[in-house]
C-alpha cells in the first residue's frame, strides 16, 4: 500500500510497509526517481565483510541478506516492515522496531517524509534510530535514492577525498580526490567519497535541477551509477563500507556509537527547481 503526499508544487509517493519512496515529482511532473526508488539504510550501510565483526568484546555474525552477495548489505531498513505513526496531506512518519537478533542490539527506527509548506518544491527526509537495549551499540545510517539519469544529466559536487576500496568494494584507505564532478554523469561508477560539502546538484536535459542537501551526520557519500539502467545513486551516509571491521577509523569515516536509550538523527533534503 502506498501513500501520496502533495502540496501545490510537489507530489511524493511512499510505500508504507517498506518506507520506500517510489516517485518524486516536481512542478514539471518529471519523476526524479528511477524504478528502484529510494530507501533507508540502517543500522549499517554498504557491506560488512562476511557479516563478521567484533564490537565491545562481542563477536557478531550476520547472515547474507542479498542474493549473490556473501556480505550483508545496507542493514534492515530496506527489508523489514514499517508501520505508520503519523499521516497528513504533506507528511508521513513511519516506525520499525527491531527486537535484537543476529544484530544483538534492539532498536527503534523512525523515518519521516515531509513536504515544504511553502511554494518551494522540497522533500525533507529525517531518519532517527534509538538504542532500546542495555548496551552501547554501533550505528550506521544513510539514504539510498536511485535518481533517473539520462545522457543529458549532469552532476555538480565538491569532494576532497576518495575512499580507496578493495576488490569487494570495502574500505582500504583514504586518498585525495583530484578530479571534479561538474558535467555529464551517465556512466558506470561505484565509489565512495568524504570531505564533501554535503550538497550535490543534478540537472536533467530539460534544465530542471535537483539539489541534494545532507546534514552534518552524513560525512560521506556513495556515488553508484548504471548507464544501462539509467540511474544514478547519490547516497549520503555516516560511515565508509565495512567500517565495523576498522575500529581505528575516526568519526569522519567510522560508525557512530549510541548509548542505551539515546537517539541519533540525520536528515536529507531534496529540492527541485
Amino acid at each position: 500500500m502506498s501513500v501520496t503526499l502533495s502540496n501545490k508544487v510537489t507530489t511524493v509517493e511512499v510505500e508504507e510497509t517498506s518506507a520506500r519512496i517510489v516517485s518524486l515529482l516536481g512542478p514539471s511532473g518529471y519523476n526524479w526517481l528511477a524504478t528502484q526508488g529510494c530507501f533507508v539504510m540502517l543500522p549499517w550501510v554498504s557491506r560488512i565483510r562476511d557479516g563478521k565483526f567484533r564490537f565491545a568484546a562481542k563477536a557478531v555474525s550476520l547472515p547474507p541478506n542479498n542474493n549473490g552477495d556473501q556480505h550483508p548489505i545496507h542493514g534492515h531498513g530496506w527489508q523489514r516492515a514499517w508501520q505508520t505513526v503519523k499521516q497528513t496531506e504533506s507528511e508521513l512518519r513511519l516506525a520499525m522496531d527491531y527486537p535484537g537478533q543476529e544484530w544483538p542490539w534492539p532498536y527503534r527506527a523512525e523515518v519521516s517524509f515531509a513536504l515544504a509548506n511553502t511554494l518551494q518544491s522540497a522533500l525533507q527526509i529525517v531518519v532517527t534510530i534509538e538504542n532500546k537495549g542495555a548496551a552501547t551499540m554501533p550505528v550506521g545510517m544513510g539514504i539510498h535514492p536511485y535518481f533517473s539519469c539520462r545522457a543529458g544529466t549532469t552532476l555538480s559536487m565538491n569532494v576532497a577525498e576518495q575512499i580507496v576500496l578493495d576488490s569487494e568494494l570495502m574500505y582500504q584507505s583514504v586518498a585525495p580526490f583530484v578530479e571534479h564532478f561538474d558535467g555529464p554523469i551517465l556512466k558506470a561508477i561505484d565509489s565512495v567519497y568524504s570531505g564533501w560539502d554535503r550538497t550535490a546538484v543534478l540537472q536533467d536535459e530539460r534544465g530542471e535541477s535537483l539539489l541534494i542537501t545532507a546534514d552534518e551526520r552524513f560525512a560521506n557519500v556513495i556515488v553508484y551509477g548504471d548507464p544501462a539502467q539509467e540511474f544514478l545513486c547519490i547516497e549520503p551516509v555516516n560511515h565508509v563500507p565495512n567500517a565495523l571491521n576498522h575500529p581505528e577509523l575516526n568519526r569522519a569515516y567510522g560508525m557512530d556509537v549510541l548509548e542505551p536509550q539515546m537517539k541519533l538523527t540525520g536528515s536529507v533534503r531534496l529540492s527541485i527547481s
